[in-house]
């Protein structure tokens, strides 16, 4: 059975290889994009890990409920959006976050499924491709997808802060675009 299906798949990628030419399309950026630097990146992600860490220590509510709760930073920027259980847990996150420039989206209510973790990352697959497939380097946007709404942070014009606000407002299963870029017009 194995060598059959072997000799199948190899005669269909023949056929195919002979039928099919590839081709590369260049999409022409007018727009300098401006990215992060692997040390920046380094930064943000013990900037993340730091704030989770110090909220974790705080109470065990952040570590028994991860999937309720997520916490990324960008270009020294920290993002929080959660779901918390009351209003105690939302004072820990408003006392427990000591950083100069950070937004927050927190909703009081039932915690997140691991079922609605696992569709915020799909949704976010689906995101990055609808901006590949509109010519957008989608490595420049940084997407977080909490509950179906969609937080972009990453380094923009204003032409493109507005395209790719579009393009995302257009995926299925987005609710909300939440824009954190910062823009760097030229």
């Amino acid at each position: 059975m194995f060598l059959n299906t072997t000799s199948i798949v190899i005669a269909i990628f023949v056929l195919l290889s002979g039928c099919v030419t590839s081709s590369t399309v260049q999409l022409e950026n007018p727009y300098p994009i401006k990215t992060i630097s692997f040390s920046q990146k380094s930064s943000d992600d013990e900037l993340a890990s730091d704030v989770v860490r110090q909220l974790e220590g705080r109470s065990q509510w952040f570590v028994n409920q991860r999937s309720s709760f997520e916490i990324k930073a960008f270009n020294n920027v920290i993002l929080v959006v959660a779901r918390v259980p009351n209003e105690n847990i939302l004072g820990i996150i408003e006392e427990g976050v000591s950083h100069d420039a950070y937004n927050t989206d927190i909703s009081i209510g039932p915690p997140r499924t691991w079922a609605s973790s696992a569709s915020d990352s799909t949704l976010a697959t689906q995101i990055k491709s609808s901006l590949i497939l509109s010519g957008i380097d989608a490595s420049i946007v940084n997407i977080t997808v909490f509950s179906g709404s969609a937080y972009l942070m990453g380094f923009v014009d204003s032409n493109q802060r507005d395209f790719i606000s579009d393009v995302v407002s257009r995926v299925s299963g987005v609710n909300k675009v939440v824009d954190l870029f910062e823009v760097i017009d030229s």
